[in-house]
């Protein structure tokens, strides 16, 4: 049973007093997973232990003091037997396990596309989010979508949450756009860093983000499997692509980097100066604990409580995170910052699983 944070263990509660040995305790960490792997209850309770490590108590994630981020959430991502999609649900009890009441989950932006419904005596929740399979999808259309995440909005219709493009900004650097119709038009892009060290960088709601761990970037064809990708909270710094980064040509959505230290390093391959760069970088991250995670389950089956073949799912795995919204009426609600990371997560976990099994390439817009 996974124990849940306290009120008192917040992001900004547990303060490292020992500033110089971080990068030790991050090594060592780093080595633990890759030696034994990741667990989900190994993994939530390093988020609220003493490794759960703040710089300044008064830094701010979203717009947020990091003091609210103390709400821990745990989604599961499953599919069904008949469809190949992916549905994020709000937790395990959700999903229909125990004789839970249905009820309609709506986040603050919105709820999404649920599968098939499982047996009568068996009733669940509808997902958060949802990325329901690709079949169709890159086969008619060169300007077709690298992949649609929908939901449901409040009148229970059907919508598109989530629309990602990929684009070339060069052969070491790569993006994913991903457009959110129903936030205002947002737009997050998704710098991938493709030399040796492979990271993520964009950001959200003026806060600098980085994904590390289970990223093998685009240009490979070498895939993770059975991994984790955590996702930092980053002070602004010359180590991230997201810095000086603007858009060229607004219309077709390209990128400058030229006035983008990092980007220079990484186009000229070098690997002394990357190194450099990324570990400064690194050395400035505001939290030392990621403040979400997917975490690969493999592929599991999970039966519920009716024996029925169509009560049961495929557990492929769990993305885990803090919030400063709390769901505990089980109303499902999340973020609006959340759902977006969800969605960043999901985009990740799909690179990874279309080079792991040897799908198609991204398509360019």
């Amino acid at each position: 049973m996974i124990r849940r944070s306290k009120s008192q263990e917040t992001l900004s509660t547990l303060i490292d007093e020992l500033v110089a040995r971080d990068q030790d305790r991050e090594n060592e960490n780093n080595n633990d997973d890759n030696r034994q792997g990741l667990t989900p209850s190994s993994d939530a309770e390093s988020l609220i232990s003493q490794e759960t490590l703040v710089q300044s108590p008064k830094c701010q994630i979203f717009g947020q003091a990091s003091s609210d981020f103390r709400y821990y959430r745990e989604l599961p991502l499953v599919s069904t037997y008949l469809h190949t999609g992916i549905h994020l649900y709000p937790s395990w009890s959700s999903i229909g396990v125990g004789s839970r009441t249905a009820a309609a989950a709506t986040t603050t932006t919105a709820s999404s596309s649920p599968p098939p419904p499982p047996p009568s005596s068996v009733t669940t929740m509808r997902p958060l989010l949802s990325r329901n399979s690709k079949l169709f999808n890159n086969l008619f259309s060169i300007n077709s979508p690298f992949l649609i995440i929908e939901n449901y909005n409040q009148e229970g219709k059907r919508q598109t949450f989530c629309r990602v493009d990929f684009k070339i900004h060069s052969n070491q650097i790569t993006y994913y756009i991903l457009h959110f119709p129903t936030l205002a038009h947002r737009d997050v892009y998704l710098l991938n860093n493709n030399s040796y060290s492979p990271s993520v960088d964009f950001e959200l709601s003026g806060t600098h983000m980085r994904c590390v761990g289970g990223v093998s970037g685009t240009s490979t064809a070498f895939a993770s499997r059975n991994s984790t990708i955590k996702i930092y909270v980053m002070q602004s710094s010359l180590g991230l692509l997201t810095n000086n980064m603007k858009l060229h040509d607004p219309k077709k959505k390209t990128i400058d980097l030229s006035e983008n230290k990092l980007a220079g390093l990484i186009q000229k391959q070098d690997r002394k100066g990357i190194d450099g760069e990324m570990r400064l970088a690194w050395s400035k991250r505001l939290i030392n604990s990621p403040l979400a995670c997917s975490v690969d389950l493999g592929d599991v089956k999970m039966k519920l409580d009716n024996e029925d073949k169509h009560g049961s799912f495929i557990k492929r795995g769990v993305i885990k995170s803090w919030d400063y919204i709390n769901s505990d009426q089980g109303t499902g609600i999340v973020s609006e910052e959340i759902s977006i990371i969800a969605c960043i997560l999901m985009v990740l976990r799909e690179q990874e699983s279309r080079k792991y099994k040897g799908d198609k390439k991204e398509m360019v817009r």
